[in-house]
C-alpha cells in the first residue's frame, strides 16, 4: 500500500492521507517518473541492486532521487494535496 510506504517519509502529517487512487494520481503529479518508480519499487520490497537495475542508475544517484523524493513529499504544499482536508 502506498500509505505505507510514503507514510515514513513524512516529518509531520496534520490529517489522513487521500485514498489509494487519489493519492497514487497526486504522487504522480508531484514527482518525476522516476521517483514514483521508487516509491512502487519500495512498495514491493524490491532490492536495491534491482531498483538500480530497472531505473538504470547507479547507486549514488539512486540515493540523491531518494533524497529529492523525500523533500518533495514534506513540503507543506505537496503536503496538503496527499491529505484529506
Amino acid at each position: 500500500m502506498l500509505h505505507d510506504t510514503i507514510t515514513p517519509y513524512i516529518k509531520k502529517l496534520s490529517y489522513p492521507l487521500k485514498e489509494e487512487e487519489e493519492l497514487k494520481i497526486a504522487l504522480k503529479r508531484l514527482l518525476t517518473k522516476k521517483e514514483f518508480k521508487i516509491i512502487e519499487y519500495n512498495d514491493a520490497h524490491l532490492s536495491i541492486d534491482e531498483k538500480l537495475l530497472k531505473l538504470r542508475v547507479d547507486a549514488k544517484r539512486l540515493d540523491e532521487m531518494q533524497q529529492n523524493l523525500i523533500k518533495k513529499l514534506n513540503y507543506e504544499k505537496n503536503k496538503h494535496q496527499l491529505m484529506q482536508i
